[in-house]
């Protein structure tokens, strides 16, 4: 049943992503008054914000339930291996979107969501 569960968040984040390259692209730069200005929408219940949620969930989850069953750490250790390492990659994605050329913004609001889903990950996903 677990397995099954995995496959399926793993196909809900994963499943559009080529399809996105088709979509309109929300991340597109929109000028403000002064020329120099540039805004970016950033749709806070947007997919984008979803696939943070469930990618930081799976990983933190499954890093914290392979730290304990397959490393065998106590669960305290295995919890703190989980979340650091959800954390983390949801942190590199957005430095490496802020470095991106076609991106070039930090979105707070990604992390909120990465963060959000280290939380649901460390609670349903890593026992």
């Amino acid at each position: 049943m677990t397995k099954l569960y995995i496959i399926f968040m793993y196909v809900l984040v994963f499943s559009d992503f080529a399809s996105a390259q088709k979509m309109e692209n929300y991340n597109e730069p929109v000028l403000c008054e002064p020329e120099s200005s540039v805004v970016f929408r950033d749709n806070f219940f947007g997919k984008d914000k979803a696939k943070h949620f469930l990618a930081s969930m799976i990983i933190t989850g499954g890093s914290a339930w392979a730290a304990k069953h397959r490393f065998g750490l106590d669960t305290r250790s295995g919890m703190t291996v989980g979340i650091s390492i959800g954390l983390s990659v949801g942190i590199m994605k957005e430095v490496a979107d802020n470095k991106n050329p076609r991106k070039q913004y930090f979105s707070w609001r990604d992390i909120v969501a990465d963060i959000a889903g280290v939380i649901a990950g460390s609670i349903f996903l890593a026992w």
